[in-house]
C-alpha cells in the first residue's frame, strides 16, 4: 500500500529543488553539498574533500558539515545520504539523468513508502 511519494528533481543551473514541481528552499552549502553528492551517486565522497570543496581556504568546524547534511536528510529523507563511518558520506538514492522535455533537470525520483516504511526506489518520467 503507498502512503505517500515524493518526487524531487534537482536544476543545478538555476540552483533550485523541486519537489512534485515545487520548490524547496535550501541554504547554499546545503545545495553545493547536494549537487556534489548527486554528482559522486554511490560512491563514497571523502569528509575533507567536502570541506576542501564547500568551504575552500577557510577552517570551519566539524558541526558545519554535520548540520548541512542533517539538513539535507531532513528535505530528501533520512536514507538519501549515508555515513561511511566517519571517513565521508554517500548519496544512496537512484539519480538518473533528465528526459527529453525535461533537459533543466539533473535527476528525477520517485519516493515511495509503503505501510511498513520500507521505500521503494523507481525512476519515472
Amino acid at each position: 500500500m503507498r502512503r505517500h511519494a515524493r518526487a524531487f528533481e534537482l536544476f543545478p543551473s538555476e540552483r533550485q529543488l523541486h519537489r512534485r514541481r515545487k520548490s524547496v528552499p535550501l541554504p547554499p552549502k546545503a545545495f553545493d553539498a547536494l549537487l556534489l553528492l548527486v554528482q559522486n551517486a554511490g560512491r563514497l565522497v571523502r569528509r575533507d574533500d567536502l570541506f576542501e570543496l564547500l568551504w575552500p581556504d577557510t577552517h570551519v568546524e566539524d558541526a558545519n558539515l554535520t548540520n548541512t547534511i542533517v539538513a539535507l536528510r531532513k528535505i530528501l529523507g533520512k536514507a538519501a545520504v549515508e555515513t561511511g563511518s566517519k571517513f565521508g558520506y554517500r548519496f544512496a538514492l537512484p539519480v538518473a539523468p533528465a528526459t527529453q522535455g525535461t533537459s533543466k533537470s539533473f535527476f528525477r525520483q520517485s519516493i515511495e513508502r509503503t505501510a511498513s516504511s520500507r521505500s521503494n526506489l523507481t525512476e519515472f518520467s
